[in-house]
């Protein structure tokens, strides 16, 4: 008996030793290799604007708020969502697109990559890849974070770490960290800043704010900084920072004010704008709620005026 105990007490050791590894490895893969780009086909061959587009896609679970991502009763059912966003997506026009809270594998959601699915189904040339958050297991993993769909070249990306909310879970798990990528457009490059801000605590989001601007600051190139900023000016605490009205004073120019034709969350009854496509050094008009609940986010556009003067 004694004997049997010792035996299943160092398979239990080499078990645990095991998926620790397994956890680590994957932990340091994300932390040397936090962005991918790809090419999945000819890139377009543009005009004198530029439609983009932020789209919270709730890891693809529907328009419910409060479902849970567990929800799925099969792959196909979660194909069928999928395939909702994309033709919402396609029929938007889009020349590109920064995702939130999109999986590119993750057992809830049958480890199917939804950006590379959404970008093959709606004809982007283009796909960068952030994952956020992290944890791999022998039978269990979450790999999701923040995507952009592109059809024109992305050149160059880095990730853009935000102080986190909390220091132990953004080493265990990750944080809600953004990206700056240069996109290669006919009339010269612009900078796309993908931004999901932590929902949790207004003063971590105003720091999130401080790192953009400085990021925008460094230079005059046409910037657009989109995605769930999980913030509105009307929201603001007395005595608190807030981190819409920072960007503002930073000049930062949104494509659609805060007020109720403009809320964006929760999709089926919408009472708060917190997704934003803001401009620095562009011109932006046309902004746009699409008011199609296939996420609790709604879609938001806009039309980036593009100076081609240069174009041959």
């Amino acid at each position: 008996m004694r004997r049997f105990i010792k035996t299943l007490l160092r398979i239990c050791i080499v078990l645990f030793l095991a998926i620790g590894l397994w956890y680590g490895y994957s932990r340091a893969h994300h932390a040397f290799s936090p962005l991918q780009i790809r090419k999945l086909e000819d890139p377009n061959n543009g005009g004198d604007s530029l439609r983009v587009a932020a789209y919270n896609i709730a890891h693809g679970r529907g328009g419910v708020l409060g479902a849970s991502n567990w929800d799925n009763k099969s792959k196909e059912d979660l194909l069928t969502r999928l395939d909702a966003i994309a033709e919402q997506i396609s029929n938007a026009n889009l020349d590109l697109i920064v995702l939130n809270e999109i999986d590119f594998s993750t057992s809830w959601s049958f480890n199917i990559n939804q950006a590379e699915y959404l970008a093959q189904k709606c004809g982007f040339a283009y796909l960068l890849e952030q994952p956020n958050y992290l944890v791999s297991l022998p039978f269990y993993q979450l790999n999701f974070g923040n995507a952009l769909l592109s059809k024109y070249p992305i050149v160059k990306a880095e990730p853009v770490y935000f102080e986190p909310y909390s220091s132990l879970e953004s080493w265990f798990i990750g944080n809600h960290d953004g990206f700056v990528a240069d996109v290669n457009l006919p009339g010269g490059l612009i900078q796309i800043v993908a931004v999901h801000l932590e929902y949790r605590d207004e003063l971590t989001r105003v720091k999130a704010a401080k790192s953009i601007a400085s990021l925008a600051n460094q230079g005059d190139m046409p910037l657009i900084a989109l995605g769930d900023f999980n913030s509105s000016p009307s929201g603001i605490l007395a005595g608190k920072e807030n981190t819409m009205t920072y960007l503002f004073s930073e000049d930062f120019s949104p494509a659609l004010l805060d007020n109720p034709e403009h809320y964006t969350f929760p999709s089926q009854e919408p009472r708060l704008k917190i997704d934003w496509i803001l401009g620095k050094n562009a011109t932006l008009s046309g902004g746009e709620v699409i008011r199609l609940a296939h996420s609790d986010h709604l879609m938001v556009t806009a039309e980036v005026l593009l100076n081609t003067s240069d174009k041959p």
